[in-house]
């Protein structure tokens, strides 16, 4: 008879060592969580590494953030069904756009920076949590799989209309974009390195850090 496998979040485990970094990752909205799923999905990364959650307290940057820790801190029960317990991740990513308010995406970036290293697993393993935002919003980082950007100022408005480009039936929220993008996915994250990397971006211009979510999720994938 073959042996049970448990769930890697199970009680009975608490204390061992995990043998990948298990990942959280917390969205705005519907489009973002369809893409990570999706992701997570064709890359056959099990559920029980990666939880991918809509933020329920709605969509402003510090909102998500507090979302975040709440759920790392209480875990998450469904129908009395508990999904995963609490600090059960060794990687939580918030992911949020400026959609122009850099206020209120410097103060999502520091109280993240507090947080990572706060809490630790029920391993005792420190808790990284990591800022995946976006100048203006989610649609640079689709767009970057089509295109190489330079530094420049754009508009969320502006970014969707380029990104129907390549996509024009593209609207909000939209489940199908990681199956339309995956094909690029290395190459974006290329892209989107060297964007940040490039000594000419100015306060405000556009950039995006999704491509660090998405290389921690393919880390996962290889264990």
């Amino acid at each position: 008879m073959a042996k049970k496998r448990h769930h890697s979040l199970d009680r009975r485990n608490a204390g061992k060592r995990p043998t990948r970094d298990r990942i959280l990752i917390i969205t705005e909205g519907e489009t973002e969580r369809a893409y990570f799923e999706a992701l997570r999905r064709y890359y056959r990364i099990p559920a029980v590494e990666c939880r991918v959650m809509p933020s329920g307290k709605g969509t402003s940057p510090k909102n998500i953030v507090d979302y975040a820790e709440s759920l790392l801190l209480n875990g998450f029960t469904n129908n009395q069904r508990l999904l995963f317990p609490p600090k059960a991740f060794e990687k939580v990513f918030v992911v949020f756009d400026e959609d122009n308010d850099p206020l209120a995406r410097i103060t999502a970036i520091k109280r993240i920076k507090e947080l990572s290293g706060k809490y630790r697993t029920q391993e005792k393993q420190n808790i990284e949590f990591t800022a995946v935002d976006s100048i203006p919003n989610f649609e640079l980082w689709f767009l970057l799989h089509f295109e190489y950007l330079y530094p420049q100022k754009m508009l969320p408005l502006d970014s969707i209309e380029r990104l129907k480009r390549y996509v024009p039936d593209y609207v909000k929220p939209m489940s199908t974009m990681f199956d339309k993008t995956k094909d690029q996915i290395f190459l974006a994250v290329k892209r989107a390195e060297k964007l940040l990397a490039d000594d000419s971006r100015q306060k405000g211009d556009i950039c995006t850090n999704v491509h660090l979510s998405v290389k921690a999720l393919l880390q996962s994938e290889t264990g």
